[in-house]
């Protein structure tokens, strides 16, 4: 079973190993695309961003923030579980709005480790 903890610690469990900080990222796109020229340009970016993992890093699009925050538990479980880890502690979601672009990028990140019951 794999746990996720916004505290630095878990109750019932103790810290028997830290790999480090996992983090992950996603784009949700916040505007909408109206079928004017520069918007079709924007959702051809946008549709072209998606399939081809644009955006840098940010290579998740989601549609809905509950979607966003499920994608980004997975992705992050899965960086932890390629250490070898059961649970990341400390986990924090930082939205950053760039404007411009109409998207809001979310990121989580955490501190990866294994945990075992006391």
């Amino acid at each position: 079973m794999f746990m996720l903890s916004t505290t630095n610690a878990i109750p019932g469990y103790r810290v028997v190993e830290c790999y480090g900080i996992v983090n992950a990222m996603v784009a949700h796109l916040t505007k909408s695309i109206d079928f004017g020229i520069d918007r079709i340009s924007g959702g051809i970016s946008a549709i072209s961003d998606i399939f081809n993992g644009g955006r840098g890093n940010y290579s998740a699009m989601a549609s809905t923030y509950e979607e966003v925050y499920d994608g980004l538990n997975k992705r992050i479980i899965e960086k932890a579980v390629e250490c070898g880890c059961n649970a990341i502690i400390g986990l924090r979601y930082q939205p950053q709005s760039a404007v411009a672009d109409g998207y809001t990028y979310i990121m989580a990140y955490g501190t990866a480790c294994i945990i075992e019951k006391e």
